[in-house]
């Protein structure tokens, strides 16, 4: 297991919400895959942003979601909420 708080100070460029204390099991692109405990990324697809299924991720049990910018005016069913703007 890995701390949510490590992987938002490598990878994000604002948090919204506290990640310190909570630990992930995994990372999926899918909610379909997705299991309690990991982190659903939600990315631009080529219909619609993953972004729009961040509440079916919540209620699957994800931990945070990780976004870009906009997909972070989408996500508002998640305690935390990680948001990248490109590489750091």
């Amino acid at each position: 297991m890995r701390q949510l708080a490590e992987l938002a100070e490598l990878f994000a460029d604002s948090v919204i919400g506290d990640p310190v204390g909570v630990e992930l099991t995994g990372i999926t692109l899918a909610t379909a895959d997705l299991r309690p405990g990991e982190v659903f990324v939600a990315i631009a697809g080529a219909n619609r942003h993953g972004a729009e299924f961040a509440a079916a991720a919540a209620e699957a049990g994800a931990v945070a979601v990780i976004t870009d910018a906009a997909g972070a005016h989408v996500v508002t069913a998640t305690s935390v909420l990680l948001v990248g703007e490109g590489e750091k």
